[in-house]
């Protein structure tokens, strides 16, 4: 028995369906002078190895890159780094007041040395807008923060409401007046990534100190050894454990050095038979040459 059709065909099912869906409702325009203010994009860039991901609340979520030259892989295999720039898409013709958010793409600046360089955030609006429904007919703007201040508040965690120890900016993120940052903004950003890792590294250094315990409950790779390595502090030995695979100390002045190197940076002889054949080999080398 064939099933009765309650509707004379699909198109009305569908019609009914955005009528009491809302999805026909309209959205107000917005004047030319606001737009203006909204095409007036602000930017956050990043020098930290971390990146983050924030809860912009109905905005969604943004992301912030991290400083690195591993920032994704394509198909081929191909590793790009983190993008330093994003270029503005061009907008769609659109009736006045008809307000279309700004589209922007990844440049072709890319991150390759992350200790000089610098990551850049998708670019915010001047201004943070969204639609939201009024009724099923109409929906209404949600104009309230500024684009600085969002910024300031979801992005940097900057503000009255925040804790200066939960802030990103000691991990690097900062807001820069123009499309690329200045070295003055970059010195201020690098300044602030080297003090929260020093702290980082004195923190890991007194755990070590007071035994394996307190360091397996405080050193963290993702944290604690991503610092001594930006800051170059290879030679500590919560590094690696408490003896560092392939390499050895010196009893001299204690430095790190890897097996089978003869001496240490101070000249100390830290492999004896590594020095012998070393010594050798330039001897032979020198009488080679007459020298």
């Amino acid at each position: 028995m064939a099933r009765p059709r309650i509707w004379p065909d699909g198109k009305a099912v569908l019609e009914q369906v955005a009528r009491n869906s809302g999805r026909r409702r309209k959205t107000p325009p917005i004047d030319e002078e606001m737009q203006e203010i909204f095409r007036k994009p602000v930017f956050v860039f990043n020098v930290g190895p971390w990146g983050f991901r924030e809860n912009g609340g109905s905005f969604g979520y943004h992301f912030i890159p991290a400083c690195t030259t591993e920032y994704y892989k394509d198909k081929d295999g191909n590793v790009y780094g983190a993008p330093m720039e994003w270029e503005l898409v061009e907008r769609p013709p659109a009736a006045p007041g008809v307000y279309v958010p700004d589209t922007w793409v990844e440049g072709k600046r890319r991150v390759t040395d992350p200790r000089t360089e610098y990551a850049a955030c998708r670019p915010l609006p001047g201004r943070m807008a969204e639609p939201i429904p009024l009724d099923m007919q109409e929906n209404i703007w949600n104009i309230q923060d500024s684009g600085k201040y969002f910024a300031d508040e979801v992005l940097l965690k900057v503000g009255k409401m925040h804790s200066k120890q939960e802030s990103n900016v000691r991990l690097g993120v900062f807001r820069a007046a123009g499309r690329i940052p200045t070295q003055a903004e970059l010195a201020a950003a690098r300044a602030e990534l080297s003090l929260y890792m020093a702290e980082r590294v004195r923190e890991a250094d007194l755990a070590w100190s007071q035994g394996p315990l307190a360091a397996e409950q405080v050193i963290r790779p993702q944290i604690h050894h991503i610092c001594a390595q930006w800051l170059n502090l290879e030679d500590r030995d919560w590094l690696r454990g408490t003896k560092p695979q392939g390499r050895v100390k010196c009893e001299m002045c204690g430095l790190l050095v890897d097996s089978g190197i003869a001496t240490c940076q101070n000249g100390h002889i830290v492999d004896a038979e590594a020095y012998k054949r070393a010594w050798a080999q330039q001897k032979a080398i020198k009488e080679a040459l007459g020298a």
